[in-house]
């Protein structure tokens, strides 16, 4: 009879115990040891095979609940269950409280110098609590500790048309936050609606409470994180950020994003069918809002490359929706689909001095 030896390859962690293991544990006990003799008797009491029972065995020892006795190096002997988890468990342990104290030493001596770090950003940039990040990777990582930090709420707006992969990709972590009772309200511009991935995942995310809404147009990208933390762009580059904490600019810029997310439209589930049948985007009166900017940007004299490029269409749809618009006015030109539509109280031209371009009637 063989048995696993201190120096056994065999990883304890995958080691189980069977039945039959078992029961020869509950034999060594009865019998106070167990010897090469004993096996005859162990078969026959146990019903199993030699490869059973030497399996059995060698599990028990490996789990150290038999252990070599003195006086026969041959015989096994039961070992108490508190003693056999002491020896298997208490080096693990060691090597855990190890590691925590050394993961501690190592945070202390990192943030150790975040003061001086502070100090010294607010004297070169002359402001407080800005941190301008360069790089994608340190961007990602950053926000990933502020959403992990985040206890309230995530406020944030997306120009352009986010693509289908950074939608899905965001989906798990916002999901997080929801299933922490976090609030999340997110700010797109309208042709989000127009493709039905989009819609789906957007779908998602308002089912686990989510609050999306959508409007014309949106300066840039913003995230305002507790109303305490606001991400913003770089102008150094296109992968980084700045991160702001002053709460004078931090509440100015929350502000802001409150005026247009009053303005915009909801983003609802199972929203209206397209008027143009079945698997056709649905935008509902999002794709009316677009068409009246549309008017107002053409009454101000605007080209189809800055129309499309700032209510993030492409330039032939920007076309579509102008030749329809045109048809629908019964005008032979762009402008006078503008001047038209003022006429009709459709749009208007705005009070303020210096800016051409019409703005919507009052309801």
């Amino acid at each position: 009879m063989t048995y696993l030896d201190d120096t056994s390859s065999a990883k304890t962690s995958s080691v189980q115990l069977s039945p039959i293991a078992v029961s020869i544990y509950g034999s060594a006990l009865e019998r106070g040891r167990i010897s090469e003799a004993d096996q005859p008797e162990l078969l026959e009491e146990l019903r199993a095979t030699p490869a059973e029972v030497e399996l059995g065995l060698a599990v028990l020892r490996e789990l150290r609940l038999l252990t070599p006795a003195p006086d026969d190096p041959g015989a096994l002997t039961p070992a108490s269950p508190d003693s056999a988890a002491a020896q298997l468990v208490t080096p693990i342990k060691q090597e855990i409280a190890g590691l925590e104290q050394l993961a501690s030493d190592l945070e202390s001596q990192v943030l150790s110098l975040k003061s001086l770090y502070f100090e010294s950003r607010q004297r070169r940039n002359r402001r407080e609590a800005v941190d301008v990040i360069d790089g994608a990777g340190r961007v990602r990582s950053l926000l990933g500790e502020a959403f992990r930090r985040c206890s309230v709420e995530v406020f944030g707006a997306h120009p352009g048309v986010i693509s289908e992969q950074e939608l899905e990709g965001a989906l798990p972590e916002q999901l997080a936050l929801l299933a922490r009772g976090v609030r999340l309200r997110l700010l797109f511009q309208h042709p989000v609606r127009t493709s039905a991935r989009r819609r789906e995942l957007l779908e998602r995310l308002t089912r686990a409470g989510g609050r999306i809404r959508t409007c014309e147009e949106i300066a840039d990208r913003i995230l305002v994180l507790d109303r305490e933390t606001a991400f913003i762009p770089s102008c150094s580059g296109p992968d980084g950020a700045v991160v702001l904490r002053e709460p004078s600019t931090v509440d100015f810029l929350y502000r802001s994003l409150e005026q247009a997310w009053s303005a915009a439209l909801p983003f609802e589930p199972d929203g209206p069918a397209s008027p143009d049948g079945p698997g056709t985007p649905r935008c509902g009166i999002a794709g009316e809002e677009i068409k009246r900017a549309i008017l107002r940007m053409l009454a101000a004299g605007a080209k189809d490359d800055l129309i499309s490029r700032r209510l993030s269409i492409s330039v032939r749809t920007c076309r579509r929706h102008i030749a329809e618009m045109m048809d629908e006015l019964d005008v032979s030109s762009r402008f006078q689909a503008g001047v038209k539509a003022i006429e009709a109280g459709l749009i208007r031209r705005s009070t303020a001095p210096g800016d051409g371009a019409p703005q919507e009637a009052a309801c």
